[in-house]
């Protein structure tokens, strides 16, 4: 990934692993690739990430519930199996 930033400082490129802080992130210059139950473990990790300038998208997120958090949260990203489904929750 660093390697990456130093080819094409302007690429995005988002960090898997869910073991960074938000703060970490921002200092290499990364934005959140993480699984979704990452993101649940902190109530405030999707906001000081934003406050931070982090990009987040969660990942394999099916659930209904699950999505509508993480909207409201302000989430950048959401992947799912169940576009449809995120579709309608994003049009409301």
């Amino acid at each position: 990934m660093q390697k990456v930033r130093e080819l094409e400082p302007s690429a995005p490129v988002q960090y898997l692993n869910g073991d960074m802080s938000a703060e970490k992130l921002k200092a290499d210059k990364l934005d959140a690739d993480y699984h979704y139950s990452v993101f649940q473990k902190d109530k405030n990790w999707i906001k000081n990430a934003r406050t931070l300038g982090v990009k987040t998208n969660a990942w394999t997120v099916n659930d209904e519930k699950v999505m509508e958090d993480f909207l409201v949260q302000g989430i950048d990203f959401i992947t799912t199996n169940e576009p449809e489904l995120l579709l309608k929750k994003l049009a409301k």
